[in-house]
């Protein structure tokens, strides 16, 4: 039987995590170029961290929904989610009768629609 020791797959998850954190700091800089350069890479890297810390927070895990949550970090602050005109955001993230896929979708369906009207 093969079995992988536990120092081995520390090493493999903290270069998964290493991979996950630089893909999405790379869309960041992609689709955020000038807030990105004025956080600069210490700072950028810090709010991925933390904003993937915070998805995982609500079962938000997958990559893509991971992205789309640290985009919502870089469009409406680090700490929206503290915000009462967001307080409706916390409580899509936390309906257990939708999948990580749904919710994002409902939240940026619903920022769409709020931004076409105002």
């Amino acid at each position: 039987m093969f079995v992988i020791r536990k120092e081995v797959m520390d090493v493999f998850e903290a270069h998964m995590r290493e991979q996950s954190i630089q893909k999405c700091m790379a869309q960041v800089h992609e689709v955020f170029p000038e807030a990105a350069a004025r956080q600069g890479e210490p700072a950028l890297r810090k709010l991925v961290e933390s904003g993937m810390e915070k998805a995982a927070s609500y079962q938000i895990l997958g990559e893509r929904e991971v992205m789309l949550f640290v985009d919502l970090m870089m469009e409406l602050g680090a700490n929206f989610l503290e915000e009462p005109k967001y307080k409706w955001i916390e409580a899509t993230l936390k309906k257990p009768d939708f999948n990580e896929q749904q919710k994002m979708d409902i939240i940026y369906q619903r920022l769409e629609a709020t931004s076409r009207k105002g």
